[in-house]
C-alpha cells in the first residue's frame, strides 16, 4: 500500500505509482517518467465515468494527470491520447464532469422525474457519442442517473 504516490526504479527505469480515485475510489495510474508515457487505467476514459466513484475526486485526479506533463496517455478503454491532444482531452474531461453536475443538480432542483435525464445529451457537454463503438452514450447515462441519486439522498 502508498499514499499518494510510490516511486519504483525497475531495470533502470523510474516508475511513479499514483493514487488516482474518482471512477472508483482505489484507482492507481503508473507514470514512467523517462518516456512520459501514462498508463492511466480507467481514471482516462473517452467519457468520464463516475458510478462507483466520486465527480471532485475525478477532477483531481485528472488536474494531477496533467499537471505530470505526459507526452502519452494509455486509457483503460478507447485510443492511446498523443502529446497534442493529452490536455485538450483532460480539460474537456473536467468540462464534461463539471456540465453533467451542473445540469443534473438543474434538474433534480426543479423536481424532475429521473426519466427527464435522458434529455441530457453527452453532446451538450462537450463530449462525443461516437467512442468505443457508442458506448460512451452508456456510460454518459449511467453517470446522469448516479449523480441524481446521489443528488436526491443528499436532499
Amino acid at each position: 500500500t502508498f499514499g499518494q504516490e510510490m516511486y519504483l526504479h525497475l531495470g533502470g527505469t523510474d516508475i511513479q505509482l499514483l493514487y488516482t480515485p474518482g471512477h472508483t475510489v482505489d484507482g492507481i495510474s503508473v507514470f514512467v517518467a523517462g518516456d512520459k508515457v501514462l498508463i492511466a487505467g480507467d481514471a482516462m476514459l473517452p467519457v468520464p465515468h463516475i458510478v462507483g466513484g466520486d465527480v471532485e475526486q475525478l477532477k483531481a485526479s485528472l488536474k494531477s494527470i496533467k499537471a505530470l506533463k505526459p507526452n502519452f496517455i494509455v486509457q483503460g478503454h478507447g485510443e492511446v491520447l498523443l502529446r497534442g491532444e493529452v490536455d485538450d482531452t483532460i480539460d474537456d474531461s473536467i468540462n464534461y464532469l463539471s456540465c453533467i453536475v451542473e445540469k443534473v443538480s438543474a434538474l433534480a432542483e426543479r423536481g424532475d422525474l429521473p426519466s427527464a435525464l435522458r434529455d441530457i445529451d453527452i453532446e451538450s457537454c462537450g463530449k462525443s457519442r461516437i467512442p468505443l463503438d457508442g458506448l460512451v452514450n452508456k456510460l454518459h447515462l449511467d453517470n446522469l442517473v448516479a449523480l441524481y441519486k446521489e443528488i436526491a439522498v443528499a436532499n
